[in-house]
């Protein structure tokens, strides 16, 4: 039996979100988890030239349950190859996700960057 001790919903006050915050309640009642809710606002990359270049794009997560487990899919809309940080940002969800958001969900700490490159491939356009 998993044990979750913290449950995190990102949202931006779309239905979506509002979906995903109805699946994280459930979680964080279910095993009595303390729920987490998380409003990205502003992004400001020290690694790219145009450091807005997040601005217009949505990061979305989709929680939901298949055969007795949860399932989440993360997507970020408009982060396409043609954006400097793609494969940097491809790379650094990826650790976020399986990593960083694992982690902090399973023991209460995550391991946040705080803005700067961490990855191999952010590292490689930080320089």
């Amino acid at each position: 039996m998993i044990t979750l001790r913290h449950v995190l919903v990102p949202t931006d006050f779309s239905a979506a979100s509002a979906t995903a915050l109805v699946y994280g309640r459930e979680l964080a009642s279910r095993f009595d988890a303390q729920l987490h809710i998380v409003t990205v606002v502003e992004n400001f990359f020290s690694f790219t030239e145009d450091p807005t270049e997040w601005t217009g794009t949505d990061i979305v997560f989709e929680i939901s349950r298949e055969d007795g487990k949860t399932v989440l899919n993360f997507t970020h809309v408009n982060l396409v190859p043609e954006c400097q940080c793609y494969v940097a940002c491809s790379d650094g969800w990826q650790f976020y996700i399986q990593d960083s958001l694992r982690d902090l969900i399973a023991t209460g700490r995550g391991r946040p960057n705080v803005g700067e490159a961490v990855t191999g491939s952010e590292l490689a356009l930080a320089d």
